[in-house]
């Protein structure tokens, strides 16, 4: 199987390739022809000189290229490759074919039939037993039962588990198969095409005219996004490597997978890729988009606000679809379907509006899970709002994906609980490269949401301070006066120890007492007190602290 994987990633690459020289050769035959043309109508010595210079220079970078050649040993790579395969999969075929054996009554090989990711357990037993791979399950194994650091150590994620990673993140993300996934390494920029004008009809020996169009590019970047997993000690050390390697790409595979979809649909562009909905609903040019990019104010066009709720039927669809239908194909991938986005009640809802009685008197709904007449896949989504539909022609929209993946260890952040977390990474970026493909609306009379609440990053940002000042209070008591607090949607706690309670943005502090802000403090002589103010997470957002001063 792992000599599988490594051919068809290979293959992959040399069509690509041959895709590139292929193009390039197109565009050189072009030119040539172009060249042709000009020096027909050359006139002046001046003007001959200057083309002949140019199909000089074209010829001379033909040579340099050698285009033809690279292609046939590209076909004959590929042709050797797919033998290959082809003697693999003959193989394999060969194998499962063999009768099974029989012990007592039971199929003895019946574990054949079991899948792993898409594999056989032979397969799976292969793939395991490759280098690579035992060595990455045995550095995992031995970081995290052999040292006990609070450092974290990185392991490199060999590049056939990062394959598997990705295909496993596509059965938690919704939306990963439905739009363009592009593996891309550093900063990149994806073309973006103008609108196109009609073409000029002109006599079959007459000049062709200039067609008007410009491309323009949308950089994408790279951002974080990650997970981690806690393991306890007892399965790390207890498990095989194919338990504890299923385990930790199953779960990455989920944290990462999860993660994505939201910011598909509502990411606001700033540490996450922009959302469909987000692009949808700005009503000015961003200042980081390309001056050659077309830019559209669509917020009124592509966002729609119906009031079909009392309606049902042909009176509910035909608004619906005529709405959705604005969504634009032009410039979507050939065969490319829209997909459309909702929860699961507003699924719910839609089907419901299409529901009827046949001839028998039996109800029936006139739809699957299909958007009827416009067509597409209704996806659920629990993040996107009642009564809403967010989509569109997925093409459009492309998500760029970084090049290798980082996997870390900590094994003093659980220690109470016996457990090492793993923490896996990755990073991304997307935008919808045309956003006129994509539509969102709201049939229940309400604004259309183009924005939603993300996990708050505490990790990255500084505590904010509390400005407390003490004073005597009674017999044993401080009364404490606390400035700089949010005004409201907060909570404060305290605690009172021998010196000053370290604590961080985010964190969920232990021991502390809830406090009103007002009643006094009971502490003794030489204490410090630490006051906290928690947001509507209960987590820490700001800290400050003072010496008791006791009441006589």
């Amino acid at each position: 199987m792992l000599r599988q994987l490594k051919l068809r990633t290979k293959l992959k690459e040399l069509n690509q390739r041959k895709k590139e020289l292929a193009e390039k050769r197109d565009k050189f035959s072009t030119r040539k022809k172009e060249l042709e043309v000009a020096l027909e109508e050359a006139k002046t010595e001046e003007d001959i000189k200057l083309v002949t210079k140019e199909v000089e220079d074209l010829e001379k970078e033909l040579a340099d290229e050698d285009l033809e050649k690279e292609l046939t040993e590209i076909d004959e790579e590929v042709s050797g490759i797919e033998e290959e395969i082809a003697e693999i999969d003959e193989k394999s075929n060969r194998e499962k074919k063999q009768p099974q054996k029989k012990e007592r009554g039971v199929v003895k090989d019946m574990e054949k039939r079991t899948r792993f990711f898409g594999m056989t357990v032979e397969e799976r037993d292969a793939f395991f037993d490759s280098e690579e791979i035992k060595g990455f399950i045995t550095r995992a194994k031995d970081i995290a039962i052999s040292k006990r650091s609070v450092s974290g150590e990185e392991l490199g994620i060999p590049e056939v588990v990062i394959d598997l990673l990705r295909d496993n993140m596509n059965k938690y993300s919704k939306l990963i198969t439905k739009i363009k996934l592009k593996p891309i390494k550093g900063k990149a920029r994806a073309n973006v095409m103008g609108t196109v004008p009609e073409a000029v009809w002109v006599e079959a020996t007459g000049y062709l005219n200039e067609i008007d169009f410009s491309i323009g590019q949308v950089e994408l970047d790279g951002f974080k996004i990650g997970g981690f997993i806690p393991i306890s000690n007892s399965t790390l050390e207890d498990s095989s490597d194919i338990e504890l390697g299923t385990e930790i790409i199953e779960m990455l595979g989920q944290s990462i997978g999860l993660g994505i979809d939201k910011a598909i649909l509502y990411g606001d562009g700033r540490k996450k890729p922009l959302g469909i909905a987000k692009r949808l609903g700005q009503t000015s040019k961003p200042s980081e988009l390309d001056d050659k990019i077309e830019w559209k104010d669509l917020h009124a066009s592509n966002v729609k606000k119906l009031s079909l709720l009392s309606t049902s039927g042909a009176d509910f669809f035909g608004p619906v679809v005529k709405a959705l239908g604005i969504a634009d194909p032009t410039y979507a991938a050939p065969g490319d379907t829209p997909f459309w986005c909702v929860n699961h009640a507003t699924c719910i809802e839609i089907k419901t509006k299409a529901l009827a009685f046949n001839s028998a008197a039996a109800l029936v709904s006139g739809m699957a899970n299909e958007m009827p007449v416009i067509g597409g896949e209704m996806i659920e989504l629990p993040f996107v709002p009642d009564n809403e539909i967010v989509g569109g022609y997925g093409s459009l929209y492309v998500l760029a994906e970084r090049a290798g993946a980082t996997f870390n260890r900590y094994d003093q952040v659980r220690a109470l609980q016996d457990q090492t977390v793993f923490i896996g990474t990755a990073r991304y970026d997307g935008k919808p490269v045309i956003a006129e493909g994509f539509v969102s609306l709201n049939f229940g009379n309400s604004a259309v949401t183009t924005t939603a609440e993300f996990e708050i990053d505490y990790a990255n940002e500084e505590i904010g301070d509390l400005i407390l000042a003490a004073a005597a209070g009674k017999s044993g008591h401080t009364a404490v006066t606390v400035t700089g607090k949010e005004e409201s949607g907060t909570t404060l706690k305290y605690k009172v120890a021998a010196q000053e309670i370290s604590v961080m943005n985010g964190d969920k502090p232990r021991g502390f007492t809830d406090w009103d802000g007002k009643t006094e403090i009971a502490a003794v002589a030489g204490n410090v007190i630490t006051v906290i103010e928690l947001d509507a997470n209960k987590r820490a957002i700001k800290v400050g602290s003072c010496e008791a001063v006791l009441g006589a």
